[in-house]
Parts: structure tokens; sequence; C-alpha cells
């Protein structure tokens, strides 16, 4: 998984955490409240790019990183970096001088590297929750 950095447009991301209400009475006479399951970190993104390395990565069904930041002038941000990012094979759409784009609809795995499926980065001024 090498760094490669291109162009995007706009980005579509949800996490869903699945997590299942349970109802029953446990021994101890107290509620279960949740009982978690599998996560899940999906998204669509479009894309324009100048080389076809990305598109490589989907045919051949190997992972990629990928990082989504959104900042705002004062100095906070949030950073998404998604660890395991598998693409599946795109629509190219070549669409004059600006270059070649090509719309991703793209799913997240745990990456057994790091352990985890990604990480959150919240930059403010707050020391700590």
């Amino acid at each position: 998984m090498g760094r490669h950095e291109i162009a995007t447009g706009p980005a579509d991301i949800t996490y869903a955490n699945n997590l299942v209400r349970i109802e029953t009475i446990r021994s101890d006479g107290r509620i279960d409240g949740a009982d978690p399951s599998i996560a899940a970190l999906t998204g669509s993104i479009e894309v324009r790019f100048a080389d076809r390395v990305l598109v490589a990565q989907a045919i051949e069904g190997e992972p990629c990183e990928m990082e989504f930041g959104y900042s705002l002038p004062s100095g906070e941000s949030l950073l998404l970096t998604v660890h395991a990012v598998y693409l599946p094979r795109p629509r190219i759409e070549i669409s004059g001088p600006q270059g070649v784009q090509a719309t991703f609809d793209w799913q997240a795995a745990r990456d057994s590297t790091v352990g985890r499926m990604c990480t959150i980065t919240l930059t403010n001024d707050r020391e700590e929750y």
C-alpha cells in the first residue's frame, strides 16, 4: 500500500457500528443493553487522476489507505484515516482535457497490521473530554 495522491470531488462516508439492542435479564438481575456486532465503514468518491495506479489497485483487489479531512479557518480539524480500503472496478469517464475521472464505491476492512479499521484525529483547543 503506497501513498498516492489524487484530486477528489464529492465524497460520501458512512459508518455503522451495527449495535444490536438486547433486552434480556442477566444472571445479576440487570438488563443487557447492546451487543456489539461487525462495524461497517463505506463510502463513495469521485476522483480525477493522471495515471492508472488506483484503477490497477482496484482491479487487482489490493487495499489502499485513504484520508479524508475537514478543517475550519480557526484551526480546528478532523482527519479520518481509513487503513484498508477496497475499491471495486470503477466506471471510468474521460471528460476532456481535465483528465480521467472515476467513481469508486469503496468498503473498508480491519487492517491487520494497524489492528483497526480507521483512525480519527480531532484537533482543537480542548485538553480532554
